[in-house]
């Protein structure tokens, strides 16, 4: 797997709902604002259209920003679930609540209450919308505190494991997530990192259970609160992304949108950076080769005349432009994707 897309990826066949409550109106939640929340879906909404990633058509891919009711929560998700016949992608960004009778997670829309599981919509509703539906794949990304509940899976927990579902939650059970200070909360702005950049390594497309791995690993790696993921079946292993890493990508939409807040660096500047740098590493053996060669053969005429140290010159010094060149290259990648990750 990871060569070729299944035609269970095939994005003509597949839905992804994105969505987030950024905006609070109860006073429970005046300093729980969360804008960070609207950056995510409006980013990870283009990243998913973009054909050089996934390529989902426009109306398969639908963005519920600051819902002010359960139904506008789960609609969107039953709606998509009706007509996929490929992977269907569910992303909540938002606050989220945890009952205090079964610990199980509820997700929180704008007319939510803070510490009251009954104003917001029980996870279960979600998983059921997910268990009737007709997709092969289903995915779900969960970037709220609690989200490790909604992997509590066994008669235990009352709950019934979905086959052919991969759940990918930003926290362990029980434990809330960081907000982050950038343009976009802490964990999804590490899954966007990781979606743009790619993972070395690995082949063609990428799958959930590789993201997953490689998340873990780079947010262990910036002291971050480790992610928790959940397979059934084999839903972990189908190609799905594009690895950016190892291809030469750059984005076919014409203008990527720019995340506001501290990170506001314009992140398909980044990702163009990013890639002409990979592109310009990859041919660094290749020019110091022909650059060695080169210079062996103008000192072998250098000892017939002056037209030998010309070249010998010329040589040398397009090596030299190409070094400078490739060193403000990789700065630049290296300077703008720190700032739009911060």
């Amino acid at each position: 797997m990871g060569s070729e897309r299944p035609a269970a990826a095939d994005p003509a066949g597949s839905f992804a709902v994105l969505i987030g409550t950024s905006r609070y109106d109860d006073p429970s939640y005046a300093d729980g604002q969360l804008p960070g929340v609207a950056n995510n879906v409006s980013r990870l909404g283009w990243m998913l259209r973009d054909p050089s990633l996934w390529g989902l058509p426009a109306a398969n891919c639908v963005e519920v920003l600051d819902p002010r009711s359960p139904s506008e929560i789960i609609d969107p998700i039953k709606e998509a679930a009706a007509r996929v016949t490929g992977t269907l992608l569910v992303y909540f960004a938002g606050h989220g609540l945890l009952s205090s009778i079964n610990a199980k997670l509820y997700l929180t829309h704008s007319l939510s209450v803070d510490g009251n599981p009954v104003s917001a919509l029980d996870f279960d509703h979600v998983r059921h919308a997910l268990t009737f539906s007709g997709a092969p794949s289903r995915i779900m990304i969960l970037d709220c505190c609690y989200a490790g509940n909604a992997t509590l899976m066994g008669p235990a927990d009352g709950q019934v494991a979905v086959d052919g579902t991969f759940v990918l939650a930003a926290t362990q059970p029980n434990t809330p997530t960081p907000i982050g200070s950038g343009g976009l909360t802490t964990f999804s702005g590490e899954l966007v990192t990781l979606l743009r950049n790619g993972v070395p390594g690995e082949r063609r497309f990428l799958t959930m259970g590789t993201l997953s791995r490689a998340l873990e690993k780079q947010m262990a790696n910036r002291g971050l609160p480790q992610p928790r993921a959940l397979s059934e079946g084999n839903v972990g292993d189908l190609a799905l992304f594009r690895n950016w890493w190892d291809h030469d990508i750059v984005s076919a939409e014409p203008c990527a949108p720019r995340v506001a807040g501290a990170g506001d660096a314009g992140h398909r500047l980044s990702d163009q950076a990013s890639t002409r740098w990979r592109a310009e590493c990859r041919a660094v053996p290749g020019i110091l080769l022909a650059a060695t060669f080169g210079n062996l053969v103008a000192v072998l005429l250098a000892e017939r005349g002056p037209a030998g140290l010309i070249i010998a010159v010329s040589l040398s010094t397009a090596l030299a432009v190409y070094v400078v060149r490739l060193a403000l290259a990789m700065t630049l990648a290296l300077a703008v994707s720190k700032t739009t990750e911060n």
